[in-house]
């Protein structure tokens, strides 16, 4: 999936767009659970290699990190150190790219190995970390991050995207009713 086919906030475009223009080495996605975080983070980084998205799954480059029983476990994050120290050849500015999938999930001691890999972030290479509470990473790990803030579109905006692409108006509502109750609800759970 490209990044044009997503439909965003616009204060989001915006700073997507900029990261593509001028990629820097460490990026957290946060937004609401089911937005599409991991998604965007993979479309960003099939556009910065400069593959599609099926070469992505099979790039020998990029890595995805996943928790495990609900964690990202400290040897986890050791793969990563090890996979940042490959030498990759070519010229290409970005050849390298790892996604922390719901990053808040690591451990202290998981967080405190990544945080080393920040801050010598390897030449060429990117790390992308998604997650919908980035407050639970420590602060000297969120310091060391271009944020972007992947916010719901508004409904209007969905309203008009879903029509655009064939829907009914009534079924658009339908859609953008039921998606507003499933967040309150949500919403509910989470506090």
């Amino acid at each position: 999936m490209k990044l044009s086919n997503f439909l965003l906030h616009t204060s989001s475009q915006t700073q997507l767009d900029a990261l593509l223009a001028a990629p820097t080495q460490a990026v957290l996605l946060s937004g609401p659970e089911g937005i599409g975080k991991t998604h965007m983070a993979a479309a960003l980084s099939a556009e910065l290699l400069g593959v599609t998205q099926s070469q992505l799954d099979h790039h020998a480059y990029f890595r995805i990190i996943v928790p495990k029983n609900n964690t990202i476990t400290i040897e986890q994050i050791r793969e990563l150190i090890s996979f940042f120290r490959l030498k990759v050849p070519g010229t290409a500015p970005i050849k390298r790219i790892a996604i922390l999938q719901d990053a808040e999930t690591m451990g202290l001691e998981a967080q405190n190995a990544l945080l080393k890999l920040l801050e010598e972030p390897p030449i060429d290479s990117i790390i992308l970390l998604t997650s919908p509470h980035p407050v639970r990473l420590l602060t000297t790990i969120r310091s060391r991050l271009q944020h972007i803030q992947l916010p719901a579109p508004a409904a209007k905006d969905v309203l008009q995207h879903f029509i655009a692409v064939g829907y009914s108006e009534y079924r658009s509502r339908q859609a953008t009713a039921r998606d507003r109750q499933r967040q309150v609800r949500r919403d509910h759970h989470a506090r």
